[in-house]
Formats: structure tokens, C-alpha cells, sequence
């Protein structure tokens, strides 16, 4: 068929699996209580938490409905009276930002780029306590949700999949017709036979190795894209990569592009936006020796890299950090490769002995990436940063360019 429409699952399809901290979740809730009268502890309300779970986690599937998590987080502590000065909209996001690790599915980014640009409209369609503007800031973190018409959470409707009700809703809101979609998810019971009783054609992704699912069916985001290929609904998109180095008209893009990265990843431990002025300025410090250089898709700049001084003590002179932002929209697009494999000949040019990158923790991507590149770890610093209220690891990797 040639879909209208594309709906997706969240975890375990666009974004991986995520992990959950949620003692550390309610560490912070905690730690956030305006009133907590009994002096109750986190092991108090750990206890209570596992009560509220056992209660309910069996249902959720069963009556394929949904406690929010406001509701469930006013179970766990009106029993102990707590109480909380902030709105439930910032203790739901502060929870999340606290309790859970995401990382975007390998070739999503692409994936929904190449849907998008061949006018393909996109939403995604998840089950979870929480609510589809915490989904979409996590999206929109990983780079996911500029393509993206919606979210919708269970959450929102007090319903889950796989009732009928949240995907009809899907379906309207997208503006198709449910058997003009194609809907992706990888769970047979939950995505897969819902999304079939709904009236769209389900696609399941990553099915179990050696399984020949009945429907249709896709191991990767890559596999996917090649199943719609073949039936000519997407064209391979031609990308006009251009790095060049930076100019002080550029400051602009460079700001915007970092300073997304302060506001929404751990690639920087800076956490207040910078001005242009302030950029400008850091620009025009790095001298020949130590560039900035930018790429750009289509003739706008979508991403940056740097060489700067590892340390002013003179015996590093032949020692520099690379850093490299790449827009949120364009990452998993080839361009922070491109960017990394430019600033790596730049420093060979400019006959660097070593390289240095910093990586903090939940930087897959990055570590993966200057890895790679014949970057290795060296050492990894133990908490030495705070974001998102949590305590983060730092990787240190190294690649050496010449013999000594």
C-alpha cells in the first residue's frame, strides 16, 4: 500500500527502551515537598510506590486504561499528607527529567526525515502514565519532534492501546482515513493487533529473530525505509552538505544551535543560554591555529565544530578539545560526521600531536561516533557535573595524530 499517513509507538520503536530511575524520580519529588509534616523518608515512600504498582500496573493492560501520572503520584503521597508549592504540569516534567534515560532509536532521525520530505504526515501515539507534552519534550530533545504533526499519550484520554479509541483518535487528528495509515510499533499485542482493529495496516517492528510475522514487518528504521522504497512512497532525499569555515556573520546560527543544546542535551555543562554578543565574542577568540567551522544543508547552517585550547599552560600547545553541535532537525542526517571528520583534518593540517573530546554520560551518539573516528577512552570523571537534576559522568577520549 502506499500510506497517507504514518503513526508510531514511542518506546522500544522511536526511542529506545527507556530505563527508570524511579526511586531517583522520587528523590527529587520529594526533595521538591512544600509541606512533608511526618518527616516521611524516600524508603516510606518507595514502599507505598511498589503498594500503588501492584494495585494497578495489572489493570492498566487489562481494562486498556490509563492513570495519569498526577493522580498516581497523589495516591503515593496524599497518604502521607505531602504536599507540593509547584504545579503538577513542573513536577511532572522534573520527575521525568530526574527518573528516566532515553536515546533515540538507531536511524529513527532519518527515518522521519525522509517520511516528512516526501510529504508524509507523522504522529506518534504512545502508552504512558505521562503526559504527551513530557513525550514531546523528550522528542523534541532528541531531535524527533520538528517532523512530527502530534503526540498523543494515554495519559491525555485515560485510555491505552490496544481499545480502539486512542488510535481512532490518532487517525482524526492526523487527518487520514485508518486504512491509509501505516502503524509502527513493536508490541504484537499492544501495537500490532490494535492498530489491525482499528483499521490501519500495522507494521512490526523488530519482531523476534527468526519469526515470520503474518503482517508487515521491518528489524530496523533502515529495513523500514527500504520496505517503503520499493513501493516508491519515499525518495531517497538529496542532502547538499557544505563545511566551510566560520564567519562572524554566522554568530547567529551558532548561538541558536547551542544554545538548544544547553537547553535540552548534557553536550554542553553550560545551562543558561548565551547572547550573540557573547558568542561573538568566543569567536572571535579562536585564532588560526584553534577554528570554528560550520556546515550547511541547502545553503543554511545546521551545525558547527571547534578546535579550542585544551589548557593555557604552554607544554599542551599541541594538544586540543574538539566540540561539535549539529541542529536539532538534522541529527542522525550524516552532518556531525561530516563536521567531526573536517575538524579531525583541520587539526592534522594544523599539525596537532592530540585530540581530546569530552563526553558526558547519555551521549551515546557522540561517544559512539568519536569512537568511530579512533578516539579511545582514557578515564572517566566520576559526578563532576549536575543537570537536569542528576549528577553526571564525564568520558575523556583521546585520538593521537603523529608519532611523537
Amino acid at each position: 500500500m502506499r500510506p497517507k499517513g504514518v503513526l508510531i509507538d514511542c518506546g522500544g520503536t522511536l526511542l529506545e527502551e527507556p530505563v527508570f530511575h524511579r526511586r531517583e524520580g522520587n528523590e527529587w519529588l520529594l526533595a521538591h515537598a512544600g509541606y512533608n509534616p511526618h518527616q516521611i523518608s524516600l524508603d516510606q515512600v518507595m514502599e507505598r510506590v511498589a503498594v500503588i504498582d501492584n494495585e494497578l500496573a495489572a489493570r492498566r493492560d487489562d481494562c486498556c486504561l490509563e492513570t495519569p501520572w498526577p493522580k498516581l503520584t497523589k495516591l503515593i503521597y496524599d497518604f502521607f499528607d505531602i504536599q507540593f508549592d509547584r504545579n503538577p504540569e513542573d513536577l511532572e516534567l522534573g520527575f521525568w527529567k530526574a527518573s528516566m534515560e532515553t536515546r533515540p532509536m538507531p536511524g529513527s532521525i532519518e527515518a522521519l526525515y525522509e517520511l516528512h520530505r516526501s510529504g508524509i504526515p507523522i504522529g506518534v501515539v504512545s502508552n504512558s502514565i505521562f503526559a504527551s507534552s513530557v513525550i514531546g519534550y523528550e522528542l523534541a530533545r532528541h531531535g524527533l519532534a520538528d517532523y512530527l504533526r502530534f503526540v498523543i499519550s494515554s495519559a491525555d484520554y485515560s485510555v491505552r492501546k490496544p481499545g480502539a479509541l486512542l488510535f481512532n483518535v490518532a487517525a482524526a487528528k492526523l487527518g487520514r482515513k485508518p486504512a491509509d495509515i501505516l502503524f509502527v510499533g513493536d508490541r504484537v499485542e499492544i501495537d500490532v493487533k490494535g492498530a489491525a482493529s482499528a483499521g490501519m495496516t500495522p507494521v512490526w517492528f523488530q519482531p523476534p529473530k527468526g519469526l515470520s510475522p503474518s503482517c508487515l514487518s521491518a528489524a530496523d528504521w533502515t529495513r523500514f525505509l527500504r520496505l517503503l522504497r520499493e513501493n516508491g512512497n519515499v525518495k531517497q532525499p538529496e542532502r547538499n552538505l557544505t563545511v566551510r569555515r566560520a564567519l562572524l556573520s554566522d554568530a547567529d546560527a551558532i548561538t541558536e544551535i547551542y544554545n538548544e543544546a544547553i537547553l535540552t542535551t548534557t553536550a554542553t555543562f553550560d545551562t543558561t543560554p548565551r547572547t550573540v554578543s557573547e558568542r561573538l565574542e568566543w569567536l572571535k577568540s579562536h585564532d588560526e591555529r584553534h577554528p570554528v567551522i560550520v556546515i550547511e544543508m541547502d545553503g543554511a547552517v545546521v551545525g558547527w565544530a571547534s578546535l579550542s585550547r585544551w589548557s593555557d599552560r604552554s607544554a599542551y600547545d599541541d594538544t586540543a578539545e574538539t566540540s561539535f553541535y549539529v541542529k536539532i532537525g538534522y541529527r542522525g542526517l550524516g552532518a556531525g560526521r561530516k563536521l567531526k571528520q573536517a575538524i579531525i583534518e583541520e587539526a592534522r593540517r594544523l599539525r596537532f600531536h592530540t585530540l581530546v573530546a569530552r563526553i558526558a554520560e547519555g551521549g551515546d551518539v557522540s561517544l559512539h561516533l568519536n569512537e568511530s573516528f579512533g578516539f579511545t577512552r582514557v578515564g572517566t570523571m566520576k559526578e563532576v557535573g549536575c543537570k537536569f537534576g542528576r549528577r553526571l559522568d564525564v568520558h575523556i577520549l583521546q585520538k593521537v595524530l603523529s608519532s611523537p
